[in-house]
């Protein structure tokens, strides 16, 4: 009996701290993985990073499963031109996005020869230097330009083109619905985002939470049974480094 009782209460702690991690991970954090190339050279392939779902309020995309009876969202904020942010795209729920935000609802975004411009103003990019990344598909390494991109709202972060490469929708424009964000990925020339139809507008209740910082971070596929290797890996000048 003594053994039984042991064993329920062992049982019951786990359940209690599984219900703990749960909760943590819905309503204040969120570990997420970076799976490509899309915010470089802010977010690399390896960065595993953590997600403020207070951000932004909570809807069913806050859950683990997304249950489709829930609709609408609590404690609602506007993200800000500028933040990166963790989204489900509406044409494919079961899958995450992080890009960042160019555009809140009511904003006009044209983009003419490679210029932004939101409500008529131009956001400022200034060259910052080279980029090389090795892009396995074609085995080669290539050199991006950065830049120093000053949104109107005077927020600065940076950004990449490939060098000679045209920018994508070069010409273009978007009325953002109210409700909704318009996002593009940093690697401006490699980035699924809002300038493509089956992204398109974010509504504002997709939106999981605003990435804050990198918890660790390793620059290839990683072992996690072989800790020798998994120690080599690891990019420690990124651990705890902060997303802007």
């Amino acid at each position: 009996m003594k053994f039984l009782s042991s064993l329920k209460a062992n049982f019951l702690s786990l359940l209690l701290m599984i219900f703990l991690a749960l909760l943590f991970r819905t309503l204040f954090f969120e570990p997420f993985h970076i799976p490509s190339s899309s915010m470089k050279p802010n977010l690399l392939i390896g960065d595993y990073i953590f997600v403020n779902k207070m951000a932004y309020g909570y809807s069913k995309y806050a859950l683990p499963i997304h249950p489709s009876f829930i609709h609408g969202k609590i404690f609602s904020k506007t993200p800000k031109r500028g933040e990166v942010v963790v989204f489900v795209p509406p044409k494919d729920s079961k899958r995450y996005y992080i890009k960042r935000v160019i555009g809140i609802g009511g904003d006009k975004i044209s983009i003419s020869n490679g210029e932004i411009f939101i409500n008529d103003c131009k956001i400022i990019d200034t060259e910052n230097g080279i980029f090389s990344d090795r892009i396995e598909e074609i085995d080669a390494s290539l050199d991006f330009k950065v830049f120093d991109e000053k949104n109107c709202d005077k927020k600065t972060y940076s950004i990449m083109h490939l060098d000679g490469m045209p920018s994508l929708h070069e010409n273009a424009e978007y009325i953002v619905p109210q409700g909704h964000v318009f996002m593009m990925g940093d690697n401006r020339d490699n980035s699924k985002d809002s300038r493509f139809d089956d992204v398109g507008f974010i509504p504002e209740e997709n939106l999981v939470g605003r990435a804050s910082f990198i918890g660790i971070s390793f620059d290839a596929k990683v072992d996690f049974g072989k800790l020798s290797s998994l120690l080599k890996l690891i990019r420690y000048n990124r651990i705890f480094h902060s997303i802007n």
